[in-house]
């Protein structure tokens, strides 16, 4: 404690000068560097990382003030109070008052939750993870799809939009299946004198419900905006009776029976796919997002040769860069297999394929729906084979160039892409005309 008898000190013939501006540096350089490091030493920078810089540079500046105010002085301090209150109190005030003023320039309220940095290096962060994981942009995806990128581009904007609608549009979660079962057929026809290529879908959902009434999506849609859709879909009750819904019956059908068995019968009769084709299975449509998964098969099959065959996964992107498609695509590491033997002897799905063949035997008499475009399908098939017909496609050897793609657990829009090889021949028979009446 200081006393009156005690004698004033000069703190300037206390403190060397050299030995001052030594520490000053010292001081400048242990927080300016460390402030430099935080700011550009990586590739991005938050605020929290701006604060620890600021902070920084506001304590070397009091440090400085506080020495070279100590050598500088030619005032005389008497006791140990002084002395704290000359060094630390005073270099402390100048430390307290910058952060006021920072505080009142950019107080929390305005740069919470707006840190443009901070969300910049997220998205950098989660895209780099994708990277890591062999996601790649949609961008990305259309050089990978070789000369199918002349098929996208032809119709991009209609294209993206039906991409868009199947990775988001998922549906009633509480109305979906628990871990359904997705099989595909795609059949190409000969090609035709126009160019056109006809091509029969059938599409077959089975599964559980979850707890309430499920909708079953039906959709089906042609790889280009002027081709012809015609789709119906068929619901197989408990007795076997099958109930048919057309288009005018929405998207989603709801269907009573648990379990569901639907089988979506699509014929696409102009089909204009010079290069090759894309075909999709929308498998979110038919479980909870997030939740469950899908187990899928998926068979393409044509006379003509196929080459460049893959199948992808597609799925929202969680942080697209600016300007970007929200999409992003990874090959599915799936080998695919030649021999359909194994699926076409599955009960349920050989059930369908011969009620198929059943409806296409029906007299011209009848005006059945179904009845009216499985005759029109067998037309198709008949004209690549005469004893081809939808119970035997799987293995009759006319269809020389099988593939079958078989995944379980998948959580996401699968897509599978090829390319035509060597055309074959186009053939003058009268194209399978579509009838109105059977929509």
């Amino acid at each position: 404690m200081s006393n009156g008898d005690q004698k004033p000190v000069d703190l300037s013939s206390r403190i060397s000068p050299i030995w001052t501006f030594v520490l000053c540096a010292l001081v400048i350089a242990g927080s300016l560097v460390p402030a430099l490091m935080v700011l550009f030493g990586s590739s991005g920078t938050n605020m929290l990382q701006a604060r620890i810089a600021i902070i920084l540079v506001y304590f070397s500046i009091a440090c400085v003030i506080g020495l070279l105010f100590a050598t500088t002085a030619q005032t005389t301090v008497k006791g140990t109070v002084g002395l704290i209150s000359l060094m630390v109190v005073g270099p402390g005030a100048f430390f307290l008052a910058c952060l006021i003023i920072y505080n009142y320039m950019f107080p929390e309220s305005v740069i919470q939750g707006s840190d443009p940095l901070t969300l910049k290096r997220y998205g950098e962060l989660v895209r780099d993870g994708e990277r890591h994981n062999e996601w790649v942009p949609l961008s990305d995806w259309t050089q990978r799809i070789g000369a199918l990128h002349k098929l996208y581009m032809r119709d991009e904007e209609r294209n993206l939009e039906q991409f868009l609608g199947e990775v988001y549009y998922h549906g009633d979660d509480n109305r979906k299946l628990k871990d359904p079962k997705l099989q595909a057929i795609f059949v190409y026809g000969l090609p035709q004198a126009d160019g056109t290529i006809p091509t029969l879908g059938i599409r077959r959902v089975s599964g559980s419900r979850v707890s309430n009434v499920p909708l079953v999506y039906f959709g089906a849609e042609s790889s280009t905006s002027e081709g012809v859709t015609r789709a119906l879909l068929l619901i197989r009750h408990a007795n076997n009776a099958v109930e048919v819904k057309d288009s005018r019956d929405g998207n989603w059908v709801q269907v009573d029976d648990d379990p569901v068995d639907c089988l979506t019968l699509a014929f696409f009769p102009d089909e204009r796919t010079p290069e090759g084709d894309m075909l999709s299975v929308d498998t979110i449509k038919h479980f909870r997002n997030g939740v469950d998964s899908a187990s899928v098969q998926l068979a393409i099959l044509s006379r003509q040769a196929r080459t460049q065959q893959h199948l992808w996964e597609m799925m929202g992107e969680m942080a697209p860069a600016q300007d970007a498609v929200p999409l992003v695509f990874r090959q599915y590491q799936s080998t695919p297999r030649t021999d359909l033997a194994e699926m076409a002897k599955q009960d349920d799905l050989k059930w369908w394929l011969e009620y198929l063949d059943k409806r296409a035997a029906l007299p011209d008499s009848d005006t059945s729906s179904d009845g009216k475009l499985a005759k029109e399908v067998d037309k198709m098939l008949k004209s690549i084979a005469p004893d081809l017909k939808f119970s035997n496609c799987l293995t009759h050897t006319a269809l020389t160039d099988k593939t079958l793609y078989e995944a379980a657990g998948v959580k996401n829009v699968v897509m599978a892409t090829f390319l035509w090889g060597v055309p074959l021949p186009a053939t003058s028979a009268t194209r399978p005309q579509t009838n109105p009446s059977a929509q």
